[in-house]
C-alpha cells in the first residue's frame, strides 16, 4: 500500500493587453475624436492618459463583477491623433492557483490492486478575473472604452444623476474568471 501526494502551484503575472476606442457614438461624446476609425467595428486609435483624475468606486451593483482597474485616466483622444497610452498598456490580474491530487494503492493480490485518486483543481477557490482573453483576441473583449464624459472627456466619469460611463459599461470589468474549485475522484482496478 502506498500514497503520493502531489501538487502543482501556479503563480502568473496578468497578460498585457492594449487598450482600445470604440468607433461608436455613445450620445455622450464620440469616443473616435482622433477621427482615424478603421471601418471594421473598432477604431485604430488608443485613448490618451490624464493623471489626478478622481477614481470611481469600485463595486456597483448596477454593473457586472467588480471595477478591476480605474478607469478614469483613459480620456478621448485629441483630435487627429492616435492617442498616447500605447499597445500593451494594462496587464489581467494576476494568479495565484494550487492544485493537488491524493493517491492511494490497495494491494488486492499478488496480481491486482486498485488505486484510488482525489483530484482538486484551484483548492484555495481564489477568484481569478480576466478583463481580456489572450486565446481569443478577436473578441470584443472589456478593453474597449465606449463612453466619455465630463469636463476631461473620461472613462471613468460619474456625475450623480447625470452622465456615467462606469454604471453598466464593461470597460475593465471581468470578461470571465478562471476555473472555480473543482473536486473530481477516480478508482482504478489493475489486474
Amino acid at each position: 500500500m502506498g500514497g503520493k501526494s502531489p501538487g502543482v502551484t501556479l503563480f502568473q503575472s496578468g497578460t498585457p493587453f492594449t487598450v482600445i476606442n470604440s468607433a461608436g457614438n455613445t450620445g455622450i461624446s464620440l469616443t473616435d475624436n482622433a477621427g482615424v476609425s478603421s471601418g471594421l467595428g473598432l477604431a485604430a486609435s488608443y485613448p490618451d492618459v490624464a493623471h489626478g483624475l478622481p477614481e470611481p468606486p469600485l463595486r456597483n451593483a448596477q454593473s457586472f463583477g467588480p471595477l478591476l482597474s480605474n478607469p478614469s485616466p483613459f480620456v478621448a483622444p485629441r483630435g487627429l491623433t492616435f492617442g498616447d497610452a500605447g499597445r500593451n498598456f494594462l496587464n489581467n490580474p494576476r494568479r495565484l492557483n494550487f492544485d493537488m491530487s491524493l493517491l492511494k494503492h490497495f494491494k488486492l493480490s499478488e496480481f491486482s490492486e486498485i488505486q484510488f485518486r482525489a483530484e482538486f483543481f484551484n483548492v484555495f477557490n481564489h477568484t481569478q478575473f480576466r478583463i481580456y482573453d489572450p486565446d481569443n483576441p478577436g473578441s470584443s473583449g472589456n478593453n474597449i472604452i465606449s463612453c466619455y464624459a465630463g469636463p476631461a472627456y473620461s472613462a471613468g466619469f460619474q456625475a450623480s444623476g447625470g452622465a456615467d460611463c462606469v454604471t453598466g459599461a464593461s470597460f475593465l470589468h471581468p470578461l470571465n474568471a478562471h476555473r472555480p474549485r473543482t473536486i473530481q475522484f477516480g478508482l482504478k482496478w489493475a489486474f
